[in-house]
């Protein structure tokens, strides 16, 4: 399988290393996105440079390290983009459709990976009825098949919609690539929740813990800090053929084989999904005083407020424009009792927007040719999450009787941060102001508790990204340098890590042309004329983008 797409298809022929190649590609990132695949771009371009035939562009090389990133963030952040923009054309090009593996819990997610996803489910080879402990992966049959080949051959796993992901699967689904990959990657299986998915080289996690759980499971997030969580002795095949329930406990080994898999850790903070006009900025704050448990202002609240509906005046809208408009949304609801009364209204709204007389039929398994069973665009909370609802959503927010109140506090975040811009929902069934404000953090306290961990571990990792950027050579790109601050920042950063001196004092020295009593003499005079260009340069784009700003504040023009 080959590129066919032809700005792909150009790049692939300049025969470009990796580094070069993501640089291509990079036009589309922000800063904090950047920094987040130049760790994986930068393995991918040490794997290339070991590759073992020269004459191709297969990096096939053992890599220096192995690089697991985990990437979080709320819906719309850039995670998708990043991914589908910039690393999946360099897995393509430079591992090959059968060298890498995406997966996601559920099809709708999978997709939005590429045609080559899978759900975990069919990676794990398990079914909603298989058995999950260990010795039941252990002993699946081999089937050699395409899919089995592509696991052992993999440079690189990626995982979508973590919050999702059931624990016990993702246990599963880890045991079985060391199983399939032990012989080839001289695994140690007694090792397999340390070397995360079988050494894989190249390892990319995320979603955001502040979403939907796991149906019936705690998310692989909420990891328990006790003895208890801590992987049991091995145990023999005999033992556990003959003691399952006791040979493990999968879901929590799920959840401590994820915890040990945490690498880099990139906490996005964009709204790349959201509008920028007023509207969408209102529902963007709505959004963040849930995630941080704030109270919001009367005038947001009331905003919030005129987006909310009774049944009966959504059936009640004649007039063209708003029919169109509430037909194209999408329709969400919190259960599926309610989803199906959704479908019938539906059908029957759109045959009359239509003209068109409706039958009801009896229900069929498999319908003949190309006719859907119920309308595309009637979902779950389940359904929706991952969908960006461009065309407006309208949602019922009705908490149902059996749904707890922490998972009722995030299937209200899923469902408002659908839509692009406040104005495109339509809101029924809305519980009182302070779901909207405390209710996510006082019923979710691990979920708040762990994303402030990740929160903290991103800040840290942000700081080290440089090595990767510089490693990469990017810094030398006009756009790369740009976007991530420019002349200023990279002298202050480069200075600092280098030199190991105040940025301060060392800007004076070099400004005024003072000698710089760290530096070797016979090396002074070179580096201090080029630290000298570098601030002087910086200076002048600092002042010419101030006066930029200056005049954009007056209303001027500049050109």
């Amino acid at each position: 399988m080959t590129a066919t797409d032809p700005f792909l298809m150009d790049l692939n022929a300049q025969n470009l290393r990796p580094r070069d190649y993501a640089l291509k590609l990079e036009c589309t990132l922000n800063a904090q996105q950047i920094r987040a695949v130049a760790p994986i771009v930068c393995t991918i371009d040490d794997m290339w440079e070991k590759r073992t035939e020269a004459s191709t562009c297969f990096a096939n090389g053992q890599p220096s390290e192995r690089c697991n990133c985990l990437w979080l963030g709320a819906g719309g952040s850039g995670k998708t983009w990043a991914y589908t923009k910039v690393l999946r054309p360099l897995f393509q090009r430079f591992f090959g459709f059968g060298r890498y593996t995406a997966g996601a819990p559920t099809h709708a997610a999978a997709r939005l990976l590429g045609a080559e996803a899978r759900t975990l489910h069919k990676l794990a080879n398990i079914s909603p009825n298989s058995a999950l402990h260990r010795g039941a992966i252990r002993g699946q049959r081999n089937k050699n098949d395409a899919l089995e080949q592509q696991i052992l051959a993999s440079l690189a796993c990626i995982v979508d919609e973590l919050s999702m992901s059931a624990a016990d699967v993702y246990h599963a689904l880890g045991l079985r690539f060391s199983v399939k990959r032990c012989e080839n990657w001289a695994l140690d299986l007694s090792r397999y929740l340390q070397e995360w998915f079988g050494k894989m080289p190249i390892g990319l996690q995320f979603g955001d813990f502040l979403q939907l759980r796991p149906a019936a499971q705690a998310s692989l997030c909420e990891w328990v800090e006790v003895p208890s969580a801590v992987e049991p002795a091995p145990l023999t095949e005999l033992q556990e053929a003959e003691a399952p329930e006791q040979a493990s406990n999968a879901a929590e080994l799920g959840r401590l084989l994820f915890k040990n898999s945490m690498g880099i850790v990139v906490h996005f903070t964009g709204t790349g999904r959201f509008s920028s006009c007023a509207s969408g900025q209102a529902l963007v704050a709505i959004l963040q005083h849930m995630r941080q448990g704030t109270a919001m202002t009367d005038a947001l609240w009331a905003q919030l407020q005129s987006r909310v509906y009774e049944v009966q005046q959504l059936q009640d809208l004649q007039t063209a424009p708003s029919r169109r408009a509430f037909l194209r949304a999408y329709w969400g609801a919190l259960a599926w009792e309610q989803v199906a009364r959704l479908q019938q209204l539906r059908a029957v709204l759109e045959a009359e927007d239509a003209g068109e007389r409706l039958y009801f039929v009896q229900a069929i398994d498999k319908p003949t040719g190309d006719v859907p069973l119920a309308p595309q665009r009637v979902l779950t909370h389940f359904g929706l999450q991952g969908i960006t609802a461009r065309s407006g959503l309208v949602a019922f927010l009705n908490q149902p009787p059996w749904m707890k109140d922490g998972d009722y506090g995030l299937a209200l975040h899923v469902m408002l941060s659908r839509a692009t811009k406040l104005s495109d929902l339509w809101l029924i069934g809305v519980p009182e102001r302070p779901y909207f404000e405390g209710f996510l953090h006082e019923h979710n306290k691990t979920l708040v508790d762990r994303m402030s961990l990740f929160e903290r571990l991103s800040a840290q990792n942000e700081q080290a990204a440089e090595k990767y950027i510089q490693k990469l050579l990017w810094r030398g790109n006009a756009y790369v340098n740009r976007t991530l601050g420019g002349l200023v920042e990279r002298c202050r950063d480069l200075l600092a890590l280098a030199l190991g001196i105040s940025f301060l004092a060392l800007f004076e020295q070099v400004r005024h042309q003072r000698p710089l009593a760290t530096l070797e003499e016979e090396h002074q005079a070179s580096i201090q004329s080029k630290l000298v260009q570098s601030v002087l340069l910086a200076e002048y784009q600092a002042s010419k983008h101030l006066n930029q700003v200056a005049f954009s504040a007056v209303g001027g023009n500049r050109k």
